[in-house]
């Protein structure tokens, strides 16, 4: 098991979905990013992409990334479209 795993595996041993934002908050704290944060949520809380993209965003830990976020999401779609 990789030094990555173990630390995954240590953060999510004591909490439950009820707890994500503790969860999100040491994932931050443990140098993840906000993306490799909503693939490890999905992972291991077996939730949708979207309900774990929507805990990452609007979580108390990346609230100052969250408008930066929102305006990156609006410019690629109107891109996009």
């Amino acid at each position: 098991m990789s030094s990555e795993s173990k630390q995954i595996n240590e953060i999510f041993s004591d909490y439950s979905l009820d707890d994500v934002e503790i969860v999100i908050q040491k994932l931050k704290e443990a140098g993840f990013s906000q993306i490799e944060t909503v693939k490890i949520i999905r992972k291991e809380f077996e939730i949708g992409l979207s309900e774990a993209d929507h805990c990452v965003l609007h979580s108390v830990a990346w609230k100052d990334d969250l408008q930066k976020n929102v305006k990156l999401r609006d410019d690629l779609f109107d891109h996009l479209t």
